[in-house]
Order: structure tokens, then sequence, then C-alpha cells
């Protein structure tokens, strides 16, 4: 250690130096905290002062609303959890996160989002919910004794299968179409064993994924962006299918007209990808000598209203244009048809049946069509007074597996 008079001014230079000094913080780093703070201050100004939507068209679905106050909600916790999806449906900018979050996905090589996969091609393909084996089982039972109760009835019983099962081709590298849709095997073997052994002899199953798998453009059958089978699908089953229907009459020459180019639908909407738009065709009939053209009208109940037409063009200007077959889902519809034959078909269906009903028409005098999800009255009444004399039951396996409806309107 040195003194002060001991110490040259070299030796003080090079002690001086050993010393610490106090660092500049550079200006750059002085502004960040700050300016982070001031932006999520705006950002949750913003979030509490904009005006809360009640429908996302990207989503496709009602978002969450602010919750009601009140002491049962604090006290079983409900208040919080919708407070919690309020916060999250009503996020400003939510939908640009969600294609950000989606392209990121994307970039780092995710194979799925929210249960979408990214399938090849631009196909998104939806994963396979758990089966519930209870539930299947009380559904089952109820068509098995609807067929057994009315064994003079012609019975079709039709299910689809989703893309992941026809299009497995077109999953992610290292998902197989049994990772896709682990229990499907299982469903599919105790639905035939249910409904395989009933004693109306005029029940039908049958498998329509055998004649999807064979068609000779598979890539036609399903939309890429959307859950459901496309009008192609609908008509590659209705032709295999007719013969088990009954129906012995020619099938018609169709004129195909493209009616979108840009339709995005649920897969869409669930997953955030937006980067493919499909092509919604209808298939329209040519009459000819041996194929007559059959006039009809539908009548939806809920509103009153009969229309000449099964597609309604107005949806086609909305976020979910598959609703342009008939609208989308209602409990009722009728149509009621110049061919009297007196053969009146009864549908028990999802919204898959709905691009295919349009080819029953020309066979049946009447088609009376309920969505068990929807439908509240008396089914046996409706069968004694509209005479039904055939039934067809057309569900995507997702939705069948799944429905709990079906087994309570059959109930009565």
């Amino acid at each position: 250690m040195y003194t002060g008079a001991q110490m040259n001014k070299q030796q003080y230079d090079q002690y001086n130096m050993q010393i610490p000094r106090k660092q500049k913080v550079p200006l750059f780093y002085k502004m960040v905290f700050p300016s982070l703070a001031v932006f999520l201050i705006i950002f949750m100004l913003f979030n509490l002062l904009s005006k809360p939507r009640t429908f996302s068209s990207q989503e496709n679905r009602n978002l969450a609303q602010m919750p009601e106050l009140s002491l049962e909600s604090l006290a079983d916790g409900s208040y919080f959890s919708a407070l919690s999806a309020y916060q999250s449906d009503q996020f400003i900018g939510r939908d640009y996160w969600i294609r950000l979050r989606n392209s990121t996905q994307k970039f780092f090589g995710f194979k799925e989002n929210d249960g979408i996969y990214f399938g090849s091609d631009g196909y998104l393909l939806k994963q396979g919910e758990p089966l519930d084996e209870t539930k299947l089982n009380a559904t089952l039972k109820a068509v098995d004794d609807f067929s057994n109760a009315n064994p003079d009835m012609r019975i079709t019983f039709l299910l689809v299968p989703g893309a992941q099962t026809v299009l497995s081709d077109k999953l992610p590298s290292g998902i197989s179409a049994e990772d896709a849709f682990p229990d499907r095997s299982k469903a599919i073997e105790l639905t035939q064993s249910v409904l395989g052994n009933g004693n109306n002899p005029y029940f039908t199953y049958v498998n329509v994924e055998n004649f999807l798998k064979q068609a000779e453009n598979t890539d036609r059958l399903y939309y890429k962006t959307d859950h459901h089978w496309t009008t192609y699908g609908a008509y590659t089953a209705f032709t295999n299918v007719k013969t088990a229907m009954a129906i012995d009459e020619p099938t018609p020459s169709f004129e195909v007209l493209p009616v979108s180019e840009s339709f995005q639908g649920t897969l869409a909407s669930q997953s955030g990808s937006f980067e493919e738009e499909d092509t919604i065709v209808v298939f329209r009939p040519i009459a000819s000598d041996i194929m007559p053209e059959v006039d009809y009208y539908v009548l939806y109940p809920d509103e009153k209203i009969k229309l000449s037409s099964c597609y309604r063009m107005e949806k086609l200007a909305e976020k979910d244009q598959y609703t342009l077959f008939f609208g989308g889902n209602y409990g009722r519809l009728e149509i009621h048809t110049t061919n009297l034959n007196d053969r009146k078909l009864l549908i028990f269906k999802d919204s898959y049946a709905n691009c295919f009903i349009p080819f029953l028409i020309p066979y049946f005098q009447e088609i009376e069509i309920i969505d068990p999800r929807y439908y509240y009255e008396d089914l046996d009444l409706l069968i004694r007074n509209e005479q039904i004399t055939d039934v067809l039951f057309l569900y995507s396996e997702n939705t069948f597996f799944e429905d709990v409806t079906l087994k309570d309107v059959l109930a009565g």
C-alpha cells in the first residue's frame, strides 16, 4: 500500500485504475421497463374500453361474455371460471394472435393444434374423441330396439368415416389412422356386434368406408378446411347405398355447379390455419326420358316457410358456407315431392346428411328429416301421422359415437 508521499504519478494512476468505477447505463436500457409498463397499461385500457364481441367469424363460435357477479357464483367458483373465459375470448387482437400462434407452430414443425392435424396438401384433419362405451351402448340399444319394434320398415344404417380414416395418407408423418382416432376400431366393432343381430329382416348396415376408399378421386371426398365430406363424397356414397335402400330407378345425370370457391370451414376456425380455401359444388339433376324431373318444396315448420329449393344461397355470404344445404340444422324439416309413389322416408341425421339428402329427393313422395339434437316432439305420433315406410340413419362417426340425444328421441 502506497502513501500519498511515497506514490509518484505513474503509481497513482495505476492504483486509481484498479478502483471500480460506476458505469453509465445506456439510455436504451433505462427506457425498456418504463416503455413496457406504458405499453401494458395502454393494452389493458384498450381491453377495458373496447366493445365486447358476441361472435367470432374466424372461429365460427359465440364468444364468452362478462359474467354476472353473485354470492352463489363466487362461492362455487363459477364466476372466476367465466371471467377467465371472458378475458380470453375478448382479448384485443385475438384473431391476429391466433393466426400468429398457428404460423409459429407450423414454422417449428408442430403436427397439430387444438386437436387438428396439419396434414399434407393443405388438409386439416380432426383428431377423434375418446370413446365412452356406456354412452355408445345406450345409443346402439335404442337403435336396435327401434328397428325391432318396426319390422315392416326398411331401415338403412349409414355411418360416415372422417377424413382422418379415408385420407389417412394425408396425416402428418408418423401419425397413423389409429393414432388419429385410437378408439375407432373398438367403436365400429361394438356397433356392428349390436346392430348386426336384430330381428328386422329389412335392416341394412352399410359399410360406406370401403366405397369411399375405393373412389376414383379420393381427394375430392372431403373438404380441406372443414370436417364434413363434400358433395362428391355424398354422391359417391349415394350411388353405392341406393340399392340397400331399395331404390331401383336409375341415377340421373348431373350438372356440377361450383357455388363458392372461398369456403373456410370449422377446422380452419378451430386450428387458426387459413392458408387454404375450399370449393363448394351442388349437383343439379338433368331431366331425361328415363329419369324425368321431380318438383319439390321444403317446409320449415319452425320458421313456417316453404322454399322451392334445398339450397339457401344467401348463406354463402356468411362464415359457415356449408349451411348452404338447407340453411343448417333444424329439429325437423319436411320435403314434399311430385313423385306420388307412397314411399315416405324418415331420416335421423347430423349435418353430414345435409348434402346427401338432395340425391334422395326424386325417389320419395315425402321425406321427414329429424336432427335429434334439436327435436323435442313425439316421434311415434310423427311416424303414424306421416305413414313412414322407410328409415335412414345417416351420421358421421364422430357425432354418432358421442351422441346422447338420438337415444332420447328414439325412446320417446
